[in-house]
């Protein structure tokens, strides 16, 4: 019954020592031209290794948290569709601790290819109808 009890204390206060040990890198994401939140951008969050530890996405306000880090340099890699690419670097956390980010994307230039016009082909223009035979097709609601 002693090692039961003795057991049992260890697990917990394995458990309570690595709860607090883990630290919380929360932030908002806003477009840098228009200010607006940024929704469903992929955050990842690596070690100085480069080995990926977390990630999440924003959510419709464009807010993201990664918890359960241990202390340490993080760098954190954004991306979004319409987005260019952002890295945050050299993110120190220390355990406990929760670091409140504000992260600007630029968006993506758009180029579009140019556009050819040729004659004689026929793109599926309006065609000629004859108005008396849509009027005869549209019911009177008469009996």
């Amino acid at each position: 019954m002693n090692k039961l009890i003795l057991l049992l204390a260890l697990f917990a206060n394995t458990c309570f020592s690595h709860a607090q040990s883990s630290g919380t890198i929360r932030g908002v994401i806003h477009d840098s031209t228009t200010g607006e939140p940024i929704l469903y951008a992929k955050v990842i969050v690596s070690n100085t290794d480069s080995v990926a530890v977390g990630g999440a996405y924003s959510d419709l306000d464009g807010f993201f948290s990664v918890r359960n880090l241990a202390g340490g340099a993080y760098y954190l890699t954004i991306e979004e569709i319409e987005h260019e690419v952002e890295i945050v670097s050299e993110v120190e956390l220390d355990s406990n601790r929760v670091v409140t980010l504000r992260v600007l994307m630029h968006q993506k230039e758009q180029v579009i290819g140019p556009i050819i016009l040729r004659e004689g082909i026929h793109c599926g223009g309006p065609k000629k109808i004859d108005s008396t035979s849509v009027i005869k097709a549209i019911p009177s609601g008469r009996k």
